[in-house]
């Protein structure tokens, strides 16, 4: 939805077209409320890692607080003595505190859960691990955003990448969000067979118990009556 209302204001700038000054904000409150989703998204697929956080994810996570530090100082630096654009900082910050750290972790999740399915499922983790590296790269597109006078973004901005590859990084955007999709949804219908698989032999088990239970009856039944019949 974030993304069609984008599209319309940009298209309705390009065409002069007079709009009014609340859908600037509801476009950003879309972005802040699907990325905080996404960030929520992340900390249950960490969650649902069973062994502990290996070396290398525990650096990552030390690597975003230092990140998240960096940014807020930027922002603070570059606009303490200056007017601040509202719309386009919080665009900013929004896609580097939000988006950015989302994206990692959420890829930090997946790639374990990967790991974790490779000898359950084959399928499932060769899913979870292309949705993990979709995120991967859609973290790095989160990097380029709006012009702006804060650092990195005023070298590194959606203009810069334009510029130099001829094409919007809205394109990669939307490609990383259908290898996300297509890996999850894969992911999903795996999932779903195994838990089906499993619940199938849980009630096989479940069966053969009752007939190993029924025979065991039949068989102290038999015996109670032979000893009656004995004595």
């Amino acid at each position: 939805t974030h993304e069609w209302l984008e599209s319309y204001l940009l298209q309705a700038a390009s065409l002069g077209a007079s709009l009014p000054d609340w859908l600037p904000w509801l476009r950003l409150g879309l972005l802040i409320g699907s990325f905080s989703s996404l960030l929520l998204f992340a900390f249950q697929a960490l969650r649902m890692v069973k062994r502990p956080l290996r070396r290398n994810h525990r650096i990552m996570l030390f690597l975003l607080v230092g990140y998240f530090i960096f940014i807020s100082l930027s922002a603070i630096l570059t606009y303490r003595q200056s007017e601040v654009p509202w719309i386009n900082v919080l665009d900013a910050l929004a896609r580097y505190l939000l988006a950015v750290p989302a994206s990692a972790l959420a890829a930090m999740g997946l790639r374990a859960r990967s790991l974790q399915a490779r000898d359950v499922s084959p399928r499932l983790s060769l899913d979870l691990g292309l949705a993990a590296l979709a995120f991967a790269f859609y973290t790095l597109t989160q990097l380029f955003v709006h012009p702006i006078e804060m650092f990195p973004a005023n070298f590194l901005n959606e203009g810069s990448f334009l510029a130099a590859l001829g094409f919007p990084i809205q394109l990669v955007r939307t490609v990383m969000a259908v290898f996300i999709t297509f890996g999850l949804l894969r992911a999903t219908q795996a999932a779903d067979g195994i838990r089906q698989r499993e619940l199938f032999s849980a009630q096989q088990a479940r069966l053969d118990a009752l007939e190993q239970q029924e025979s065991l009856r039949r068989d102290l039944l038999q015996h109670t009556v032979r000893a009656q019949e004995e004595e």
